[in-house]
């Protein structure tokens, strides 16, 4: 977020849920909200230890190859699964390897894939392992079990995710939503999430996850982080990324966990982000920087689930990398411009990133907002994301990065404005949201509530 490393005081975690019902599509949008003020204190039985003592990062971990921070990401069709995990290890001498298949005492499926080194910048200059496993041709609509290491290194405990539902065959598997009209897809967005303070919204998470993991109806398909992870990846040496990754394993390793990057992956040329998610679905070319190297471009991706064509978008370019810019523009209006042609199986277009459009929390926030919306002060770099999502016909734009919460009334064509794609003074944040209040589900933590918003 903008708030110099300030935690806010509430934190909004945003669920989509979307299906096709005959002709129609429907969408709802959940938000937990949940409070960080005193009474968080008073409150003992959590999943997870939410006070972590901070002298865990005082010293260098062991040598292991034991595989840890398994983390799964859909792929661009939804018959693929990319898994990656950690090894506390460097040179890997073994082969980066994924047993899979339908019962979990039957594992007979084996992928190999890549490994390559993460060099952390930080005083200890930490070299370790990051591995990568892709999995194609899935039938979808099928619970698979799998394990990750190898024989050399050992294996990790037995994991298990489910592909989407939708059509079978990989060549229909891009339209998924043609088959599958009758299956809910659930999404939990949220974003600026760190290591030490999150332990509530995790608990959320986690019982979320089981719920996937149990085959409920209404469970979640996907988790989208917008960007600002852990607080930071690199921070005290990569410790805390690692302890962010291991915190949310159990979580990531059931449900496929999607993100891009906000200012607060930054560092050595977002040297972190781009190593420990490489199992994101690949945008055009490659990314570049003096930490790792050519990688391949996890900046910005685009992806179809069920009946939304996700986009997920590098607002950070327009701070760190302007000359980067135009190429993610073009890309952009390729990519929508494809997604239009698929529309009548794939129906919704929705965006995220990490900075807002819009914003009326400060000055430092709308100053922002007014360079990813217009691409104003790069120089002539080509128009913002608002003419574009415009013309492409982008439903839902969804971000984080101001910690707090604002909904948009529609922002194209508005009142006033001298061009139809312009917002005008149509936008402004939401002061009674309509909203009401759902039965609250039965986690830890003090206030937690349910709020539902029909678009």
């Amino acid at each position: 977020g903008n708030l110099g490393g300030e935690r806010s005081d509430w934190m909004a975690v945003v669920a989509l849920t979307a299906a096709i019902m005959r002709s129609s599509v429907w969408i709802v949008i959940v938000f937990i909200v949940v409070s960080y003020e005193k009474g968080i204190k008073g409150h003992k039985k959590h999943h997870h230890h939410h006070h972590k003592d901070l002298a865990q990062f005082a010293q260098l971990p062991p040598t292991s190859s034991v595989p840890e921070q398994i983390h799964i990401a859909l792929g661009k069709t939804p018959d693929t699964i990319a898994i990656s995990w950690a090894t506390m290890e460097n040179p890997c001498t073994y082969s980066s390897t994924v047993a899979y298949g339908v019962s979990e005492t039957s594992l007979e499926s084996i992928v190999v894939g890549e490994h390559y080194t993460l060099r952390d910048t930080g005083s200890w200059a930490r070299n370790y392992t990051m591995h990568v496993v892709k999995l194609s041709h899935l039938t979808l609509g099928t619970r698979y079990f799998y394990k990750v290491g190898s024989l050399q290194s050992g294996w990790s405990s037995t994991r298990s995710f489910r592909t989407l539902d939708g059509p079978t065959s990989s060549t229909s598997a891009l339209s998924a939503s043609s088959a599958s009209t009758d299956h809910p897809l659930g999404i939990i967005f949220f974003g600026d999430l760190g290591y030490l303070e999150s332990g509530h919204v995790r608990d959320c998470l986690a019982i979320e996850a089981d719920s996937r993991s149990e085959d409920e109806p209404s469970a979640p398909s996907i988790i989208v982080h917008a960007g600002d992870l852990a607080y930071d990846l690199d921070a005290e040496n990569g410790l805390v990324g690692d302890g962010w990754m291991r915190s949310m394993e159990d979580i990531a390793a059931t449900v496929p966990y999607m993100v891009v990057p906000g200012n607060h992956e930054s560092a050595a040329g977002f040297n972190h982000y781009t190593q420990r998610f490489r199992n994101m679905p690949n945008g055009p070319g490659t990314v570049r920087g003096a930490a790792f190297g050519e990688a391949p471009n996890n900046w910005f991706y685009s992806y179809d689930a069920g009946p939304v064509h996700f986009v997920a978008l590098d607002t950070e370019l327009y701070f760190f990398n302007p000359e980067l810019v135009e190429s993610q523009l073009k890309w952009l209006k390729d990519d929508l411009a494809q997604a239009n042609q698929n529309r009548a199986r794939v129906p919704w277009i929705v965006a995220y990133g990490h900075r807002p459009l819009y914003c009326s929390s400060g000055k430092d926030c709308d100053q922002d907002a007014t360079t990813v919306r217009q691409s104003s002060g790069l120089g002539g770099a080509g128009p913002g994301l608002e003419k574009i999502f415009y013309d492409g016909g982008v439903d839902l734009y969804i971000c984080g990065h101001t910690h707090v919460y604002e909904r948009m009334y529609d922002v194209a064509p508005g009142r006033g404005a001298d061009k139809s794609w312009d917002s005008g003074d149509s936008t402004r944040s939401t002061v009674n949201m309509p909203v009401c209040v759902l039965q609250p589900r039965k986690v830890p933590g003090p206030r937690i509530m349910y709020l539902l918003s029909r678009l």
